[in-house]
């Protein structure tokens, strides 16, 4: 009768650990262990010191053991792709938490503006795997990996590091695993609404849609809005182009640094440092350079530096008043102030914080400092007005207003200080400053 061996070789069904059960029987060594392995097909990943205790323990014949692992396989690493970490939220948020801690539902972050040579995010290239191997000597393949698939635009540059920066300031338009890049020339296609929220960047935007109530557009560059204003507000650094109307109502107000053209205004505020040409307006209140209506302005005011032209002006069943206004020195779109709102708003709330207390501490301890900040603002505003009544001197050499067609009974014309109220209907009239009677004097080109 042939005895039963001692030792029993078992393999995981992983291939990764070798086991051997142990029973009571004749002495054994290290020829016996070996020649278990050799014949349950282990090739790899033998432990010797296992291996020598076991061999020393076999020779008691009484020794016996269910559970001695014996060798062990090696285990894959795999690889890592190569990816890109974004420095910025990606995709649309929810709001943006306001320093009282309630939520800005109106600003939703969906673009994502940067200054130049600002940190973008950063390429982390791809690691390769390590291959693993069974305890049987069958080999673990890991998956091949590829770098990061993102393809990289001309408003970017990378370094040794791969830190992404911005060559310039603008707006960062990214698709995942496909593109990034850095633009200051952008389409939004649809409203501006609950839906994207308020959209600010530097550079020029076209929106495709309507600015609806209570949302508003703030760019450094040119605007155009292929749609209307619905009671938001638009601001340009440059000029402003509005294909249809813009609806004011209480909330909304236009306001472009350079020209604006519009078709129809109706209860709105529009201002703009150069040409503002509209086809009509009703209840405006319009500031500008020069103001060209082509077809009615009627009711609200019309306030100009050099000139406002208009086809007809006023109301024939009369309503509410309308006043032409010419020698009026105009206050600059205050952009610059809108813009320095809206780097406050991207301050980490502790540094505001530390900001504040500091000055509240400085305010408290340097009384004289306060009052001579006081004084010094009251110097300013004065030379302010002195300049201003300069200009406005200035201006009522060329300032007019004209219209070409009827300006009905009621209308109020405006040049510098001189006021005139119109007591009956005009056709084809144009008024200007008499520098000599310091009156208006009205003609008929």
């Amino acid at each position: 009768m042939v005895a039963k061996p001692r030792i029993d070789i078992r393999i995981t069904d992983d291939g990764m650990t070798v086991i051997a059960s142990i029973q009571p029987g004749e002495p054994a060594g290290a020829a016996e262990v070996d020649a278990a392995l050799a014949g349950a097909g282990v090739s790899f990943g033998v432990d010797a010191t296992a291996c020598r205790l076991l061999s020393a323990a076999l020779e008691d014949p009484h020794f016996c053991d269910q559970h001695v692992e014996l060798a062990f396989g090696q285990q894959a690493q795999p690889g890592r792709h190569g990816f890109f970490e974004p420095a910025f939220h990606v995709g649309i948020q929810a709001g943006t938490l306001r320093d009282d801690g309630s939520m800005d539902f109106y600003d939703r972050e969906l673009l994502k503006p940067v200054s130049e040579g600002a940190l973008v995010g950063r390429l982390y290239a791809a690691v390769s795997g390590i291959p693993g191997q069974r305890v049987d000597g069958k080999p673990l393949h890991v998956d091949a990996v590829h770098e990061v698939r993102l393809r990289l635009g001309p408003g970017l540059e990378v370094d040794a590091e791969g830190h992404v920066h911005a060559k310039h300031a603008g707006i960062v338009v990214y698709t995942p695993e496909k593109s990034l890049d850095v633009v200051d020339n952008l389409v939004h296609r649809g409203d501006v609404d609950l839906h994207s929220g308020h959209l600010v960047m530097e550079g020029t935007l076209a929106v495709q849609g309507d600015v609806q109530r209570l949302f508003s557009v703030l760019v450094t560059g040119d605007v155009e809005i292929r749609g209307s204003v619905q009671g938001g507000s638009v601001y340009a650094g440059g000029d402003a182009r509005i294909k249809n109307g813009v609806f004011g109502g209480d909330t909304g107000m236009v306001c472009a640094e350079g020209s604006l053209w519009a078709r129809h205004a109706e209860s709105a505020r529009i201002t703009c440092g150069g040409v503002l040409q509209l086809e009509s307006a009703v209840n405006c209140q319009l500031r500008a350079e020069d103001i060209k209506v082509t077809r009615v302005l009627r009711g609200g005011s019309a306030t100009a530096e050099h000139s406002v032209v208009a086809q007809e002006a006023g109301s024939p069943h009369g309503g509410p008043s309308t006043v032409l206004s010419a020698a009026v020195p105009l206050e600059r779109p205050v952009l610059e102030a809108r813009r320095a709102l809206g780097a406050a708003k991207t301050m980490p709330l502790a540094n505001r914080r530390r900001v504040a207390a500091g000055r509240s501490q400085a305010e408290c301890s340097n009384g004289g400092k306060l009052a001579r900040a006081n004084a010094d603002l009251q110097r300013n505003q004065l030379e302010q007005k002195v300049q201003r009544a300069e200009r406005r001197e200035l201006l009522l050499s060329s300032a007019h207003v004209h219209v070409a067609g009827v300006c009905y009974a009621g209308v109020v014309v405006e040049i510098g200080e001189v006021r005139l109220a119109l007591d009956q209907d005009q056709r084809g009239v144009r008024f200007s400053f008499d520098r000599e009677t310091r009156e208006l004097r009205m003609e008929r080109p």
